[in-house]
């Protein structure tokens, strides 16, 4: 992930900056996306046993373009989150997944500097929150093994979302992007605020828009 991010940066600061070709117009667009996850938890509270999972995440978006560079766009997502354990108790090989599916809703600020060709660098932040889909607890313990709901965690959470990505036009009415977006919880995940721990996602993600 680390080499992805420093390539990305790398090629978009070799693109130089001019007046666009394609200057946008204020209005109205929609779309959708869609993408992997790479997902862990974070905090003191978090077992230093879990690691980094992955999953899916899809869904809508809208957005009304303020000027040739400002956006403003909310996203209504599918998306997947959690952590695993791969470990050993007493010699025998034990598995557990955490897996929490979200309907998260972000609302970003989206800038656009313009440059000398069709493509454009896209960078952007915003709150985001998530309301609880579905929360299991899977474990395997030598041939054995249960698949559990879990009460304990907070089925509302609130957080941070921020990325950067690369845009540009497919015909007249439609634009793609690709980025990369981290997210991290404000809420804990636990509902007992004391214990601190906080879903923390790295999401790589392909977007079709329609308009303007």
């Amino acid at each position: 992930m680390k080499k992805i991010l420093v390539l990305l940066l790398a090629g978009l600061c070799f693109v130089p900056f001019a007046d666009a070709a394609d200057k946008l117009q204020p209005g109205f667009s929609f779309g959708f996306k869609a993408g992997f996850n790479i997902s862990d938890f974070s905090g003191r509270d978090v077992d230093s046993g879990f690691r980094s999972d992955t999953g899916l995440a899809a869904g809508g978006v809208v957005a009304y373009r303020l000027s040739n560079v400002l956006a403003v766009q909310a996203e209504a997502l599918l998306t997947q989150k959690g952590a695993r354990i791969f470990t050993k108790l007493e010699g025998v090989l034990f598995n557990e997944w955490i897996t929490l599916k979200y309907i998260e809703i972000p609302l970003l600020l989206k800038v656009s500097p313009p440059l000398d060709s069709s493509i454009r660098p896209v960078f952007y932040a915003g709150p985001y929150v998530a309301f609880k889909f579905s929360f299991k607890d899977k474990w395997e313990l030598g041939g054995q093994g249960s698949t559990e709901d879990i009460p304990s965690f907070r089925e509302r959470e609130l957080g941070l979302a921020g990325g950067f990505g690369v845009d540009f036009p497919v015909g007249k009415s439609m634009r793609t992007s690709a980025e990369i977006r981290y997210t991290r919880g404000l809420s804990t995940l636990s509902k007992n605020s004391e214990e601190k721990g906080y879903n923390a996602v790295f999401s790589i993600l392909v977007q079709i828009a329609f308009g303007k």
